[in-house]
Order: C-alpha cells, then structure tokens, then sequence
C-alpha cells in the first residue's frame, strides 16, 4: 500500500517541478519593468510620454545617497500638472551591476505628448551622473499572479518531496516493497 503513496508522491514531485519551472518562467516574463522614458537626474526635462499610468523610478548605485530629498511634478504641453500621488509602499528592484530602481512617484496621463518633469530639491554638492529618473508602466495583477504561482508550486514541491522521503525511509516501505 506504501508504494502506491511512493509512486503518487514521485508524480506529485515531477507535476510540482514541472509547475514550477513554468512559474518562475512566467515570473521573469512580467518582472521586468517596462521602462517608457529613462532620463538625467536635472531640475527639468522634456520627454514624450504616452497616455495612461506611469511609475517615476530613482535609479542608481546601491547606497547613493542625496536622492531621498526630491519632490518631482509632470507638466502636459499646456503646463497642467499631471495627476500625481506619492507611492507609499515602495518597490525596489535591484540588478547584479549592483544598482537599484525605487518607485516614488505615480503619474495618471490623459493624454499622449510632450511633458515636462520637474524635479526640485536636488543638491548642488553632489553629481548624480551614474543616476537616472526612471519612467514605467506600473506592475500589473498578473505579476502577483505568477508570485503566487511559483510560492503554490514550491510549496507543493516540498510536500511531495518530504512525503516521498517518508515513504521511501520508513521500514514498512521497504517491507512493501521487497516482496514479503
């Protein structure tokens, strides 16, 4: 009776591996950030920017400091601020090159076109070359989807994974299994 358990748990391990393998997959997919405008920390540029939502991103080396003091505004061509909110539960994305992408700020734009970013508040002392303000399209629902997807699949993983350990190192298994 054990070995069918044995046998069920080994599928439920090639199942779950497989799951996973497409999850983190489909999690790479839709991690990365779909950068619209990437520009130069200044107290103002112009970029074209499309209609819909925007995340302003602080882009730079790890442990830079002297960002954390800038407040930023987006302009339209008429010089109408664009609906804005501060992001309270920030995102940080970090690369192997060792910098690091934090969202500050969320634009709504009505309307595709020439904009204006203002940034106020950045320090005279300090150069911010190896820095970049960032624009992208917000996360969408389908990355916490595949979150979850790759903890399910783990998850059942390490169930399978442990059952099957049980059943193939406890003594009445190996009884079943050697014919008596």
């Amino acid at each position: 009776m054990h070995m069918h358990y044995l046998y069920l748990s080994a599928s439920g391990i090639v199942v779950a591996a497989i799951a996973l393998w497409f999850a983190v997959a489909a999690l790479l997919r839709r991690a990365g950030l779909q950068t619209v405008a990437t520009l130069p920390v200044a107290p103002e540029n112009r970029v074209e920017l499309p209609a819909g939502e925007l995340v302003l991103h602080l882009a730079g080396p790890f442990g830079k400091t002297g960002l954390g003091g800038l407040s930023f505004e987006l302009l339209d061509r008429a010089g109408t601020r664009v609906p804005a909110c501060s992001i309270l539960t920030r995102t940080l994305r970090s690369s192997t090159d060792g910098n690091v992408q934090l969202a500050v700020r969320r634009f709504t734009l009505s309307t595709s076109g020439d904009h204006r970013l203002l940034a106020t508040g950045i320090p005279r002392d300090r150069h911010f070359s190896d820095c970049a303000l960032v624009l992208a399209r917000p996360a969408r629902a389908d990355l916490v989807l595949a979150i979850v997807a790759v903890v399910v699949s783990a998850v059942a993983l390490l169930v399978c994974t442990v059952f099957s350990l049980i059943l193939w190192l406890s003594p009445e298994a190996f009884v079943a299994g050697s014919g008596r």
